[in-house]
């Protein structure tokens, strides 16, 4: 199952594993402005941290999006955090019934 994040849609993921849980990846704006055989030199595992590591180095992802525009994209990232939350609901007959909850909180830096 292909899971995706915030920096999904700036990213091709390609058919090879980088581990056991994820695969790689190529900057969209490397493939655009310069070529398919260089982001692929320049390919990195599909996690959100290490698309953010390759986008705050990258000039062509600047170039692209803008730098104020990239420096929003990449901050917008941060303050994705989910909460699972475990919420017990009591039912008329005295059992318990149990749900999950995702709850996304902000975080102030």
């Amino acid at each position: 199952m292909l899971r995706h994040h915030r920096l999904t849609s700036y990213i091709e993921v390609l058919d090879e594993n980088a581990n056991q849980y994820n695969k790689y990846a190529i900057c969209l704006a490397c493939i655009e402005l310069n070529s398919h055989s260089y982001a692929l030199e320049k390919q990195f595992t599909n996690t959100k941290k290490c698309c953010k590591d390759h986008f705050k180095k990258c000039d062509f992802f600047k170039q692209k999006h803008g730098k104020n525009e990239a420096q929003t994209i990449l901050n917008d990232t941060d303050n994705e955090t989910t909460i699972r939350k475990r919420q017990r609901v009591y039912k008329k007959d005295c059992k318990y019934n149990y749900f999950d909850l995702n709850l996304n909180y902000l975080l102030i830096i």
